[in-house]
């Protein structure tokens, strides 16, 4: 539409010189793009309602040089013909070329303006979705980065459970204990994978918590399940010290609670010594 209704006025202009031609004045009126023509001096000599729409001074600057029009990009009169400019909270693109004769004679410039607001705004948008795409690609990365890390955790707790449970098979005493820790481990890996399979938390980035009275006897209890087998594995030996607890009860998300303290011990294990000693401590603040 936009190539199209400009080379349409070019091809006329070129042909036609006389700008108060009937048939010239009916194409400039029914066109919605501005167009305004200058001699060749670049005074405005004539221009259509389209044009005069997008500059409000126009029809005060009839005989004037087109640089001295209010909102009019000056640029375009130099070597960048082509200007895209911001007016009106609109945007526009400018073109200027210019009207020779058969002999090559300058007679004068044509001035097309097309108004390119809703192709910018439909570009923004294509824009703006493909950033959210991309961040949400990101977020989907470091989500499950992360998983693939905490995941880990309970499943080796879970395998090393179990076949502790194998080889201890007559003792049912060291098989329900080992179920115990078997039991608390899958509930935190189902919490996780619970997450992993909420996609719509994946994209957004954010997490939300499912609150609940949470045992911190329990909690301190399962942690230590779950980490038992990498401890065993290099021979450290893990202590816990729990004072001034005056509420074993708390207000929170168990899924998270748990995240954050095997991320810790998780960490503990990994960077002390094989045969060294963990510390963990729990108090109660006010």
């Amino acid at each position: 539409g936009l190539v199209l209704s400009g080379v349409v006025i070019l091809i006329w202009i070129r042909k036609v010189y006389d700008f108060s031609s009937l048939a010239f004045g009916i194409l400039l009126n029914s066109m919605s793009d501005g167009v305004i023509a200058l001699d060749e001096q670049r005074q405005i000599a004539n221009y259509n309602p389209a044009a005069a729409g997008i500059f409000k001074d126009l029809v005060l600057m009839t005989g004037e040089t087109i640089d001295r029009l209010n909102g009019f990009p000056k640029e375009m009169l130099g070597e960048d013909t082509k200007k895209e400019f911001c007016l009106n909270d609109h945007f526009y693109e400018g073109h200027v070329e210019p009207i020779v004769d058969e002999f090559g004679k300058n007679k004068g410039f044509v001035v097309l303006i097309f108004d390119v607001t809703e192709t910018r705004n439909y570009i923004d948008e294509i824009k703006r979705v493909r950033e959210q795409a991309e961040q949400a690609n990101i977020a989907k990365s470091a989500f499950l980065a992360n998983m693939s890390h905490e995941i880990r955790t309970p499943m080796n707790a879970i395998v090393g459970m179990t076949a502790i449970a194998t080889a201890n098979i007559d003792n049912i005493q060291q098989v329900k204990n080992c179920l115990k820790k078997i039991t608390l481990s899958s509930k935190h890996l189902l919490g996780l994978i619970n997450d992993v399979l909420d996609m719509s938390k994946i994209e957004s980035g954010k997490m939300t918590l499912n609150m609940d009275i949470v045992s911190l006897r329990e909690t301190m209890e399962g942690i230590v399940s779950i980490v038992q087998p990498q401890l065993k594995a290099k021979k450290q030996q893990f202590d816990v010290f729990i004072h001034d607890i005056e509420v074993e009860n708390v207000y929170c998300d168990s899924v998270r609670l748990n995240q954050v303290l095997l991320n810790f011990l998780s960490n503990a294990v990994k960077f002390t010594p094989e045969g060294g000693t963990i510390h963990i401590a729990l108090s109660e603040e006010e």
